[in-house]
Protein backbone atom coordinates (compact mmCIF):
# COMPACT_ATOMS: atom_id res chain seq x y z
CA UNK A 1 0.00 0.00 0.00
CA UNK A 2 2.71 2.49 0.96
CA UNK A 3 4.71 1.68 -2.20
CA UNK A 4 1.60 2.15 -4.36
CA UNK A 5 1.03 5.55 -2.77
CA UNK A 6 4.54 6.70 -3.62
CA UNK A 7 4.03 5.84 -7.30
CA UNK A 8 1.05 8.16 -7.73
CA UNK A 9 2.92 11.51 -8.02
CA UNK A 10 4.96 10.25 -10.99
CA UNK A 11 1.88 10.18 -13.21
CA UNK A 12 -0.44 12.57 -11.37
CA UNK A 13 1.78 15.68 -11.31
CA UNK A 14 2.47 15.78 -15.09
CA UNK A 15 -1.10 14.75 -15.90
CA UNK A 16 -2.49 17.63 -13.83
CA UNK A 17 0.14 20.12 -15.01
CA UNK A 18 -0.22 19.47 -18.75
CA UNK A 19 -4.00 19.74 -19.02
CA UNK A 20 -4.94 22.39 -21.63
CA UNK A 21 -1.32 23.02 -22.65
CA UNK A 22 -1.11 22.98 -26.47
CA UNK A 23 1.00 20.26 -28.06
CA UNK A 24 0.93 17.93 -25.06
CA UNK A 25 -1.96 15.68 -26.05
CA UNK A 26 0.17 12.58 -26.52
CA UNK A 27 1.91 13.07 -23.16
CA UNK A 28 -1.42 13.64 -21.41
CA UNK A 29 -2.75 10.42 -22.87
CA UNK A 30 0.37 8.53 -21.82
CA UNK A 31 0.14 9.70 -18.20
CA UNK A 32 -3.62 9.13 -18.17
CA UNK A 33 -3.12 5.51 -19.22
CA UNK A 34 -0.31 5.09 -16.67
CA UNK A 35 -2.54 6.41 -13.91
CA UNK A 36 -5.48 4.25 -14.89
CA UNK A 37 -3.26 1.14 -15.04
CA UNK A 38 -1.68 1.92 -11.66
CA UNK A 39 -5.04 2.39 -9.94
CA UNK A 40 -6.59 -0.66 -11.62
CA UNK A 41 -3.73 -2.91 -10.47
CA UNK A 42 -3.91 -1.47 -6.95
CA UNK A 43 -7.67 -1.95 -6.78
CA UNK A 44 -7.46 -5.53 -8.00
CA UNK A 45 -4.75 -6.40 -5.48
CA UNK A 46 -6.11 -4.65 -2.40
CA UNK A 47 -9.88 -4.62 -3.06
CA UNK A 48 -10.47 -1.83 -0.53
CA UNK A 49 -13.66 -1.68 1.48
CA UNK A 50 -16.14 0.94 0.23
CA UNK A 51 -16.24 4.29 1.99
CA UNK A 52 -19.41 5.85 3.31
CA UNK A 53 -19.76 9.07 1.33
CA UNK A 54 -22.15 11.98 1.43
CA UNK A 55 -22.53 12.94 -2.19
CA UNK A 56 -26.12 12.29 -3.25
CA UNK A 57 -26.78 15.83 -4.52
CA UNK A 58 -23.62 15.81 -6.64
CA UNK A 59 -24.47 12.41 -8.10
CA UNK A 60 -28.03 13.38 -9.01
CA UNK A 61 -27.00 16.66 -10.61
CA UNK A 62 -24.19 15.00 -12.55
CA UNK A 63 -26.65 12.38 -13.83
CA UNK A 64 -29.26 15.01 -14.73
CA UNK A 65 -26.73 17.13 -16.61
CA UNK A 66 -25.32 14.10 -18.44
CA UNK A 67 -28.81 12.99 -19.51
CA UNK A 68 -29.69 16.50 -20.67
CA UNK A 69 -26.53 16.83 -22.74
CA UNK A 70 -26.98 13.40 -24.31
CA UNK A 71 -30.67 13.91 -25.12
CA UNK A 72 -30.01 17.43 -26.35
CA UNK A 73 -27.20 16.30 -28.67
CA UNK A 74 -29.45 13.55 -30.03
CA UNK A 75 -32.74 15.41 -30.49
CA UNK A 76 -32.12 19.16 -30.52
CA UNK A 77 -28.66 19.67 -32.02
CA UNK A 78 -28.26 21.23 -35.46
CA UNK A 79 -25.49 18.72 -36.17
CA UNK A 80 -26.44 15.51 -34.37
CA UNK A 81 -23.40 13.47 -35.39
CA UNK A 82 -20.93 16.23 -34.58
CA UNK A 83 -22.58 17.04 -31.24
CA UNK A 84 -22.70 13.40 -30.14
CA UNK A 85 -19.04 12.99 -31.10
CA UNK A 86 -17.98 16.09 -29.14
CA UNK A 87 -20.08 14.99 -26.17
CA UNK A 88 -18.55 11.53 -26.19
CA UNK A 89 -15.00 12.88 -26.39
CA UNK A 90 -15.22 15.68 -23.85
CA UNK A 91 -17.81 14.52 -21.34
CA UNK A 92 -16.41 10.99 -21.18
CA UNK A 93 -12.94 12.36 -20.47
CA UNK A 94 -14.34 14.73 -17.85
CA UNK A 95 -15.97 11.83 -16.03
CA UNK A 96 -12.84 9.69 -16.38
CA UNK A 97 -10.61 12.39 -14.92
CA UNK A 98 -12.94 12.96 -11.97
CA UNK A 99 -13.15 9.24 -11.23
CA UNK A 100 -9.38 8.89 -11.59
CA UNK A 101 -8.87 11.64 -9.04
CA UNK A 102 -11.36 10.07 -6.65
CA UNK A 103 -9.71 6.65 -6.98
CA UNK A 104 -6.29 8.18 -6.30
CA UNK A 105 -7.71 9.80 -3.17
CA UNK A 106 -9.19 6.43 -2.15
CA UNK A 107 -5.76 4.83 -2.48
CA UNK A 108 -4.39 7.60 -0.28
CA UNK A 109 -7.35 7.76 2.09
CA UNK A 110 -5.54 6.23 5.05
CA UNK A 111 -1.86 6.25 4.07
CA UNK A 112 0.10 8.58 1.85
CA UNK A 113 -2.49 11.35 2.03
CA UNK A 114 0.26 13.96 2.22
CA UNK A 115 1.86 12.65 -0.99
CA UNK A 116 -1.40 12.97 -2.90
CA UNK A 117 -2.18 16.49 -1.71
CA UNK A 118 1.34 17.66 -2.48
CA UNK A 119 1.15 16.03 -5.94
CA UNK A 120 -2.15 17.78 -6.70
CA UNK A 121 -0.68 21.09 -5.53
CA UNK A 122 2.48 20.60 -7.59
CA UNK A 123 0.37 19.99 -10.69
CA UNK A 124 -0.56 23.68 -10.46
CA UNK A 125 2.67 25.02 -8.94
CA UNK A 126 4.72 23.68 -11.87
CA UNK A 127 3.34 26.66 -13.78
CA UNK A 128 4.55 29.10 -11.15
CA UNK A 129 8.05 27.67 -11.58
CA UNK A 130 7.72 27.74 -15.40
CA UNK A 131 6.63 31.38 -15.33
CA UNK A 132 9.46 32.48 -13.06
CA UNK A 133 11.95 30.41 -15.09
CA UNK A 134 10.85 32.27 -18.22
CA UNK A 135 11.84 35.51 -16.51
CA UNK A 136 15.28 34.15 -15.63
CA UNK A 137 15.78 32.98 -19.21
CA UNK A 138 14.69 36.34 -20.62
CA UNK A 139 16.90 38.31 -18.23
CA UNK A 140 19.88 36.09 -19.02
CA UNK A 141 19.37 36.89 -22.72
CA UNK A 142 19.28 40.61 -21.96
CA UNK A 143 15.65 40.96 -23.04
CA UNK A 144 14.22 42.17 -19.74
CA UNK A 145 11.20 40.65 -18.07
CA UNK A 146 9.09 38.30 -20.19
CA UNK A 147 5.66 39.71 -19.38
CA UNK A 148 2.80 37.35 -20.12
CA UNK A 149 4.99 34.33 -20.84
CA UNK A 150 5.70 30.97 -19.26
CA UNK A 151 7.93 28.15 -20.44
CA UNK A 152 4.74 26.06 -20.73
CA UNK A 153 2.67 28.48 -22.76
CA UNK A 154 1.29 32.00 -22.85
CA UNK A 155 -0.49 33.73 -20.01
CA UNK A 156 -3.94 32.52 -21.03
CA UNK A 157 -2.99 28.87 -20.52
CA UNK A 158 -0.68 29.29 -17.52
CA UNK A 159 -2.70 31.72 -15.40
CA UNK A 160 -5.49 29.32 -14.29
CA UNK A 161 -2.83 26.99 -12.85
CA UNK A 162 -1.00 29.83 -11.11
CA UNK A 163 -4.23 31.08 -9.54
CA UNK A 164 -5.05 27.53 -8.43
CA UNK A 165 -1.60 27.14 -6.82
CA UNK A 166 -2.14 30.39 -4.92
CA UNK A 167 -5.54 29.20 -3.69
CA UNK A 168 -4.01 25.94 -2.43
CA UNK A 169 -1.57 27.97 -0.34
CA UNK A 170 -4.28 30.32 0.93
CA UNK A 171 -6.31 27.29 2.00
CA UNK A 172 -3.29 25.82 3.77
CA UNK A 173 -2.84 29.04 5.74
CA UNK A 174 -6.53 29.17 6.63
CA UNK A 175 -6.49 25.52 7.74
CA UNK A 176 -3.54 26.13 10.05
CA UNK A 177 -5.29 29.08 11.67
CA UNK A 178 -8.90 27.89 11.73
CA UNK A 179 -8.49 24.13 12.19
CA UNK A 180 -5.08 23.90 13.81
CA UNK A 181 -3.98 21.41 11.16
CA UNK A 182 -1.83 21.51 8.06
CA UNK A 183 -3.11 20.88 4.59
CA UNK A 184 0.39 20.75 3.10
CA UNK A 185 3.16 19.02 5.08
CA UNK A 186 5.71 21.79 5.62
CA UNK A 187 6.22 24.82 7.87
CA UNK A 188 3.85 27.74 7.55
CA UNK A 189 6.72 30.05 6.61
CA UNK A 190 7.30 28.00 3.46
CA UNK A 191 3.61 28.31 2.57
CA UNK A 192 3.87 32.10 2.86
CA UNK A 193 7.02 32.13 0.69
CA UNK A 194 5.44 29.93 -1.99
CA UNK A 195 2.31 32.11 -1.97
CA UNK A 196 4.53 35.13 -2.62
CA UNK A 197 6.09 33.31 -5.59
CA UNK A 198 2.64 32.44 -6.95
CA UNK A 199 1.53 36.05 -6.75
CA UNK A 200 4.76 37.20 -8.39
CA UNK A 201 4.06 34.79 -11.26
CA UNK A 202 0.47 36.06 -11.47
CA UNK A 203 1.71 39.64 -11.70
CA UNK A 204 4.25 38.74 -14.41
CA UNK A 205 1.67 36.87 -16.45
CA UNK A 206 -0.70 39.83 -16.20
CA UNK A 207 -3.87 37.86 -16.95
CA UNK A 208 -6.79 40.06 -15.90
CA UNK A 209 -8.97 37.07 -15.00
CA UNK A 210 -6.29 35.53 -12.81
CA UNK A 211 -5.50 38.77 -11.01
CA UNK A 212 -9.16 39.59 -10.45
CA UNK A 213 -10.06 36.16 -9.11
CA UNK A 214 -6.97 35.96 -6.92
CA UNK A 215 -7.98 39.31 -5.46
CA UNK A 216 -11.63 38.39 -4.88
CA UNK A 217 -11.12 34.87 -3.52
CA UNK A 218 -7.99 35.73 -1.52
CA UNK A 219 -9.68 38.67 0.18
CA UNK A 220 -12.78 36.56 0.87
CA UNK A 221 -10.67 33.97 2.71
CA UNK A 222 -8.77 36.71 4.54
CA UNK A 223 -12.05 38.27 5.66
CA UNK A 224 -13.35 34.90 6.82
CA UNK A 225 -10.26 34.24 8.91
CA UNK A 226 -10.26 37.79 10.31
CA UNK A 227 -13.88 37.35 11.41
CA UNK A 228 -13.12 34.26 13.55
CA UNK A 229 -13.05 35.74 17.03
CA UNK A 230 -11.81 32.46 18.47
CA UNK A 231 -8.39 33.14 16.94
CA UNK A 232 -5.81 35.45 18.52
CA UNK A 233 -6.08 38.96 17.10
CA UNK A 234 -2.44 39.02 16.01
CA UNK A 235 -2.89 35.89 13.90
CA UNK A 236 -6.13 37.09 12.32
CA UNK A 237 -4.85 40.55 11.51
CA UNK A 238 -1.46 39.29 10.34
CA UNK A 239 -2.95 36.74 7.93
CA UNK A 240 -5.47 39.22 6.52
CA UNK A 241 -2.87 41.97 6.18
CA UNK A 242 -0.39 39.71 4.37
CA UNK A 243 -2.98 38.55 1.86
CA UNK A 244 -4.55 41.96 1.31
CA UNK A 245 -1.22 43.72 0.92
CA UNK A 246 0.19 41.15 -1.48
CA UNK A 247 -2.96 41.10 -3.61
CA UNK A 248 -3.24 44.88 -3.82
CA UNK A 249 0.42 45.04 -4.84
CA UNK A 250 -0.21 42.61 -7.69
CA UNK A 251 -3.21 44.69 -8.77
CA UNK A 252 -1.14 47.89 -8.69
CA UNK A 253 1.62 46.36 -10.83
CA UNK A 254 -0.95 45.51 -13.50
CA UNK A 255 -3.05 48.68 -13.22
CA UNK A 256 -2.34 49.72 -16.85
CA UNK A 257 -4.16 46.58 -18.01
CA UNK A 258 -7.45 48.17 -16.86
CA UNK A 259 -6.97 51.63 -18.36
CA UNK A 260 -9.88 52.71 -20.52
CA UNK A 261 -11.79 49.51 -19.75
CA UNK A 262 -15.28 51.02 -19.43
CA UNK A 263 -15.04 53.20 -22.53
CA UNK A 264 -13.63 50.34 -24.61
CA UNK A 265 -16.30 47.90 -23.40
CA UNK A 266 -19.10 50.37 -24.12
CA UNK A 267 -17.78 50.95 -27.64
CA UNK A 268 -17.44 47.24 -28.29
CA UNK A 269 -20.99 46.57 -27.11
CA UNK A 270 -22.31 49.33 -29.40
CA UNK A 271 -20.26 48.40 -32.47
CA UNK A 272 -21.00 44.67 -32.32
CA UNK A 273 -24.34 45.23 -34.01
CA UNK A 274 -22.56 46.19 -37.27
CA UNK A 275 -20.82 43.72 -39.56
CA UNK A 276 -17.83 46.08 -39.70
CA UNK A 277 -17.01 45.15 -36.10
CA UNK A 278 -16.46 41.52 -37.08
CA UNK A 279 -14.20 42.43 -39.98
CA UNK A 280 -11.87 44.54 -37.88
CA UNK A 281 -12.23 43.40 -34.24
CA UNK A 282 -9.50 40.77 -34.41
CA UNK A 283 -7.07 42.81 -36.51
CA UNK A 284 -7.56 46.56 -36.12
CA UNK A 285 -9.74 47.52 -33.15
CA UNK A 286 -10.11 51.28 -32.53
CA UNK A 287 -8.31 51.02 -29.16
CA UNK A 288 -4.73 50.53 -28.05
CA UNK A 289 -3.54 47.41 -26.25
CA UNK A 290 -4.94 48.55 -22.88
CA UNK A 291 -8.51 48.74 -24.18
CA UNK A 292 -8.45 46.26 -27.04
CA UNK A 293 -9.36 43.24 -24.94
CA UNK A 294 -12.35 44.94 -23.35
CA UNK A 295 -13.55 46.20 -26.73
CA UNK A 296 -13.66 42.83 -28.43
CA UNK A 297 -14.88 40.95 -25.35
CA UNK A 298 -17.87 43.25 -24.95
CA UNK A 299 -18.78 42.82 -28.61
CA UNK A 300 -18.43 39.06 -28.42
CA UNK A 301 -20.54 38.99 -25.27
CA UNK A 302 -23.34 40.90 -26.97
CA UNK A 303 -23.28 38.56 -29.97
CA UNK A 304 -23.30 35.52 -27.70
CA UNK A 305 -26.26 36.78 -25.68
CA UNK A 306 -28.14 37.50 -28.90
CA UNK A 307 -27.46 33.93 -30.01
CA UNK A 308 -28.77 32.56 -26.70
CA UNK A 309 -31.92 34.68 -27.05
CA UNK A 310 -32.48 33.26 -30.54
CA UNK A 311 -31.94 29.64 -29.46
CA UNK A 312 -32.45 29.38 -25.67
CA UNK A 313 -32.26 25.58 -25.87
CA UNK A 314 -28.91 25.67 -27.64
CA UNK A 315 -27.59 24.39 -30.95
CA UNK A 316 -25.81 21.21 -29.80
CA UNK A 317 -22.72 20.17 -27.84
CA UNK A 318 -19.68 21.73 -29.52
CA UNK A 319 -16.64 23.82 -28.70
CA UNK A 320 -17.33 26.26 -31.56
CA UNK A 321 -21.02 27.06 -31.00
CA UNK A 322 -20.15 30.76 -30.83
CA UNK A 323 -18.19 30.56 -34.09
CA UNK A 324 -21.12 28.93 -35.85
CA UNK A 325 -23.46 31.65 -34.61
CA UNK A 326 -21.14 34.45 -35.79
CA UNK A 327 -20.73 32.77 -39.18
CA UNK A 328 -24.50 32.50 -39.61
CA UNK A 329 -25.24 36.01 -38.35
CA UNK A 330 -22.31 38.07 -39.66
CA UNK A 331 -20.68 35.86 -42.29
CA UNK A 332 -17.31 35.86 -40.54
CA UNK A 333 -15.50 32.53 -40.34
CA UNK A 334 -12.84 31.44 -37.88
CA UNK A 335 -14.31 32.53 -34.54
CA UNK A 336 -14.39 29.84 -31.86
CA UNK A 337 -15.14 31.16 -28.38
CA UNK A 338 -16.94 34.25 -27.10
CA UNK A 339 -14.27 34.42 -24.39
CA UNK A 340 -16.97 33.43 -21.90
CA UNK A 341 -17.45 29.79 -21.05
CA UNK A 342 -20.90 30.52 -19.71
CA UNK A 343 -21.99 32.02 -23.04
CA UNK A 344 -20.31 29.24 -25.05
CA UNK A 345 -21.91 26.52 -22.92
CA UNK A 346 -25.37 28.11 -23.12
CA UNK A 347 -25.07 28.59 -26.88
CA UNK A 348 -24.24 24.91 -27.25
CA UNK A 349 -26.34 23.26 -24.55
CA UNK A 350 -29.04 25.78 -23.80
CA UNK A 351 -29.97 27.71 -20.70
CA UNK A 352 -31.08 24.45 -18.96
CA UNK A 353 -27.62 22.97 -19.52
CA UNK A 354 -25.87 26.00 -18.06
CA UNK A 355 -28.27 26.04 -15.09
CA UNK A 356 -27.54 22.37 -14.31
CA UNK A 357 -23.81 22.99 -14.61
CA UNK A 358 -24.03 25.98 -12.25
CA UNK A 359 -25.99 23.87 -9.76
CA UNK A 360 -23.36 21.13 -9.93
CA UNK A 361 -20.59 23.61 -9.18
CA UNK A 362 -22.75 25.01 -6.40
CA UNK A 363 -23.14 21.70 -4.57
CA UNK A 364 -19.41 21.02 -4.90
CA UNK A 365 -18.69 24.39 -3.28
CA UNK A 366 -21.21 23.68 -0.53
CA UNK A 367 -19.73 20.23 0.03
CA UNK A 368 -16.27 21.72 0.42
CA UNK A 369 -17.36 24.45 2.84
CA UNK A 370 -19.30 21.99 4.99
CA UNK A 371 -16.35 19.61 5.08
CA UNK A 372 -14.02 22.44 6.10
CA UNK A 373 -16.43 23.41 8.86
CA UNK A 374 -16.31 19.79 10.07
CA UNK A 375 -12.51 19.85 10.23
CA UNK A 376 -11.51 18.58 6.75
CA UNK A 377 -8.74 20.88 5.52
CA UNK A 378 -9.09 19.72 1.91
CA UNK A 379 -12.69 20.95 1.87
CA UNK A 380 -11.64 24.59 1.55
CA UNK A 381 -9.47 23.80 -1.47
CA UNK A 382 -12.44 22.02 -3.09
CA UNK A 383 -14.67 25.05 -2.48
CA UNK A 384 -12.08 27.56 -3.70
CA UNK A 385 -11.06 25.65 -6.82
CA UNK A 386 -14.67 24.90 -7.80
CA UNK A 387 -15.63 28.55 -7.31
CA UNK A 388 -12.51 29.69 -9.17
CA UNK A 389 -13.24 27.37 -12.09
CA UNK A 390 -16.85 28.43 -12.45
CA UNK A 391 -16.21 32.16 -12.06
CA UNK A 392 -13.25 32.04 -14.42
CA UNK A 393 -15.48 30.42 -17.02
CA UNK A 394 -17.59 33.59 -16.99
CA UNK A 395 -14.71 35.63 -18.43
CA UNK A 396 -12.64 32.95 -20.17
CA UNK A 397 -13.58 30.27 -22.69
CA UNK A 398 -12.67 27.40 -20.38
CA UNK A 399 -15.76 25.19 -20.62
CA UNK A 400 -14.66 23.06 -23.55
CA UNK A 401 -11.86 20.72 -24.50
CA UNK A 402 -8.97 19.92 -22.20
CA UNK A 403 -9.37 23.32 -20.52
CA UNK A 404 -12.70 22.05 -19.20
CA UNK A 405 -11.55 18.60 -18.16
CA UNK A 406 -8.24 19.61 -16.60
CA UNK A 407 -9.55 20.58 -13.17
CA UNK A 408 -11.74 17.46 -12.88
CA UNK A 409 -8.81 15.32 -11.73
CA UNK A 410 -8.10 17.55 -8.74
CA UNK A 411 -11.77 18.14 -7.95
CA UNK A 412 -12.44 14.40 -7.93
CA UNK A 413 -9.75 13.75 -5.33
CA UNK A 414 -10.77 16.67 -3.13
CA UNK A 415 -14.43 15.73 -3.40
CA UNK A 416 -13.78 12.23 -2.07
CA UNK A 417 -12.03 13.60 1.00
CA UNK A 418 -14.81 16.14 1.52
CA UNK A 419 -17.62 13.64 1.04
CA UNK A 420 -16.31 11.15 3.58
CA UNK A 421 -18.64 10.79 6.54
CA UNK A 422 -15.92 10.89 9.19
CA UNK A 423 -13.25 13.41 10.00
CA UNK A 424 -10.00 12.67 8.21
CA UNK A 425 -6.75 12.64 10.20
CA UNK A 426 -4.54 15.72 10.06
CA UNK A 427 -1.77 15.78 7.48
CA UNK A 428 1.51 14.98 9.15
Amino acid sequence: MRFAAWITPFWLVPLAALQSIPGTGALRTLFLLAGALHLALWWRRVRPAPLRLRGAAEAWLWAALTVWLAVHATLLALDTVGSLGAFAREWTKLALMFVLGALAARLHAEQGRAQLLVALFLGAFVHVVATLAAQIESLAQGSGLAWGRSLLGNYGYASPFVTAAFLWLVADGAARLCLGRRLLPWPGALTAFLASLALAAEALLGAKAGIGLSLVLGLAVAAGVAARRALPAAQRVGFAAFLAGALVLVLAVNAPRWQGALAAAAAGWRDAAADEFWKRSMHNPPFDAAGQSFYVRAGWLRAGLEGIAQRPLGSGYASDAFGRHVADRHGVQGMVSSHSGWVDFALANGIPGLALLAALYGVLIRRGLRAFGAGEAAGLVLALLALHGFLRAAIDGTLHGSRFTGAALTLGALWLYSARSHRAPATA
